[in-house]
């Protein structure tokens, strides 16, 4: 047993393991991928099976919703949006398929290999070089074989690693004896793995052994909202983003920046509706001159309404907790319909079933007529022959 390795389920998202892709979705998912170990070949490049592996996923996942292509040196990497300017999201070292070891890849028990010491600075080249803080998952894969690290284990042990990040600047700067890469992997990276090599958590799977793994688990480990670590519409600590703005809009509220922090105020005075609750609340209040009756009107005024912007942040957010509540409610109901449909659907089987009984059983019914009717003929005949012998 490997300490560190986790199953696909152990690696997925909770929220994300309960939904259910539509059969569709999977149908395509499932072609695409036989296609996939199909076509590759170890007899072909390198370059050949990583265009194999971007044509998979581009057509089952990301195609119009993300940017994926080579980056400098690197194999592969996956953007965070359409943008090819946006931060690199997801990086990729990738091997020939072969169905025998190959040195360079890792193993169950030996992840200390020259892909994994590639991954090592290209994530640096990432971070420390392009400060780029977006990378959520790195991965070496030979299209059979994948191991996928999360980006927060190569933060903890290797940006935080001040002498690894110090060694790899006077190695890219140049200012070490040597400038090959060869010697960036066995004399800083591997070192430095070697230190830390027990903590390096990773999901691995392997599609030679297809028939023993979840094809949906497989499906989900290597879509954007696993591998870009994307927000899920009902998990509880993520609010759905256009539910939020309707929201707002109907408060008559706006999401405004201030020296780079998100705050929520009123709408600027043109973009007001005299509809929302905001503007009506203040239209109301104005009209029925209930400020300057209160002990303290100048606390109250409805310029002091309109900047307390940190009141009504707390305002909507408690609002917001319980729409929260109320959606998640929402959600128990259709599943309690779902299940009700359910069960009429299992009563209407049975209706049919006993239906079904009694139509099969009928005809036994018509076959016992059929014998007590020989039956009364057979008795009847035998009287016959009684009533012949007597009278003879």
């Amino acid at each position: 047993m490997i300490i560190n390795k986790r199953e696909l389920k152990q690696a997925l998202n909770r929220v994300y393991l309960k939904i259910k892709p539509d059969t569709e979705t999977i149908q395509v998912f499932q072609a695409n991928l036989t296609r996939l170990l199909e076509q590759c070949d170890s007899k072909k490049s390198e370059e050949f099976n990583k265009n194999l592996l971007i044509d998979f996923l581009k057509n089952t996942y990301y195609t119009d919703r993300y940017f994926i292509n080579t980056k400098e040196r690197i194999d592969l990497v996956i953007h965070n949006n359409q943008d090819v300017k946006s931060p690199v999201g997801v990086i990729f070292e990738t091997k020939k398929p072969t169905r025998t070891i190959n040195a360079e890849m890792p193993r169950l028990d030996h992840l200390n290999t020259k892909a994994f010491q590639q991954l090592v600075l290209y994530f640096l080249r990432e971070r420390v070089t392009d400060k780029n803080l977006d990378i959520k998952h790195l991965i070496v894969t030979n299209i059979y074989e994948w191991f996928i690290f999360d980006g927060k284990i190569f933060e903890e042990l290797f940006f935080a690693n001040k002498a690894l990040v110090n060694q790899f600047c006077d190695f890219e700067e140049g200012r070490l004896s040597i400038t090959k890469t060869d010697f960036f992997y066995q004399q800083i990276a591997e070192p430095a793995i070697t230190k830390v090599i027990e903590q390096i958590k990773f999901t691995h799977f392997d599609l030679r052994e297809l028939e023993n793994l979840d094809l949906l688990d497989i499906y989900k480990i290597l879509s954007p909202e696993h591998l870009l670590k994307l927000p899920f519409v009902n998990d509880s600590n993520t609010l759905n983003k256009p539910f939020y703005n309707e929201l707002l809009y109907i408060i008559g509220l706006t999401e405004i920046k201030d020296k780079g922090k998100k705050l929520i105020g009123r709408m600027k005075e043109c973009d007001r509706c005299d509809g929302s609750l905001i503007e009506n609340a203040i239209s109301r209040l104005d009209s029925l001159d209930k400020i300057a009756q209160l002990k303290n009107p100048e606390e109250f005024g409805t310029k002091k309404l309109a900047e307390d912007t940190q009141k009504q942040k707390q305002i909507v957010q408690a609002i917001i907790q319980e729409l929260k509540i109320y959606e998640e409610l929402n959600h128990y109901q259709l599943k309690s319909q779902r299940v009700r449909q359910e069960i009429a659907d299992l009563a209407q089987n049975a209706i049919n079933f006993e239906t079904y009984l009694q139509s099969y059983f009928a005809l036994f019914q018509l076959l016992i007529e059929e014998v007590i009717k020989v039956e009364q003929e057979f008795y009847a005949t035998v009287g016959e022959i009684k009533y012949l012998g007597l009278a003879e």
